[in-house]
């Protein structure tokens, strides 16, 4: 990815998170790529997933927060980065 070849990172990360299901990062990895390609729908559900796995994974819910936002999902975008940086919803 830092080389800039995107979609063969893709690749690489997409097979990693077959082999493995529960891994985490790799699926926060694969959504990095996908929102980096302009492929949020994609990034949304990479993302999601791994917050599944590890609620608190470092950087998952802001990522998916960015993801939202460009799906313009406003609500929803406000909710993931409140996550991310963790701030209580207002009563």
């Amino acid at each position: 990815m830092q080389q800039g070849k995107i979609a063969e990172a893709e690749r690489y990360f997409s097979q990693a998170t077959v082999a493995a299901l529960q891994f985490a990062e790799g699926f926060l990895a694969l959504g990095l790529v996908q929102l980096r390609e302009g492929k949020p729908d994609a990034a949304e559900a990479s993302l999601a997933k791994a917050i599944a796995l590890n609620p608190e994974l470092q950087g998952a819910h802001m990522f998916l927060g960015i993801a939202k936002y460009q799906m313009r999902e406003v609500d929803e975008t406000a909710a993931n980065l409140r996550e991310s940086f963790g701030f209580s919803p207002r009563t």
